[in-house]
């Protein structure tokens, strides 16, 4: 996989089919991480807990 060398603006400005073909392999491992990763997988958790209730504090 090569390397990202455009801006976030020139990303931005791609058409969405390009911008999905560049960003597809980091999301997925933005997602990994977040699914293996003990710090992160327990910050999501605790994160969704707090939208989860619905009760006011």
């Amino acid at each position: 996989m090569g390397l990202i060398t455009l801006s976030l603006q020139e990303i931005a400005r791609l058409p969405v089919t390009e911008r999905h073909q560049l960003l597809a392999p980091f999301i997925a491992a933005t997602a990994e991480y977040f699914l293996t990763d003990p710090e992160l997988t327990e910050f999501s958790v605790l994160d969704g807990e707090d939208w989860e209730n619905n009760e006011p504090n």
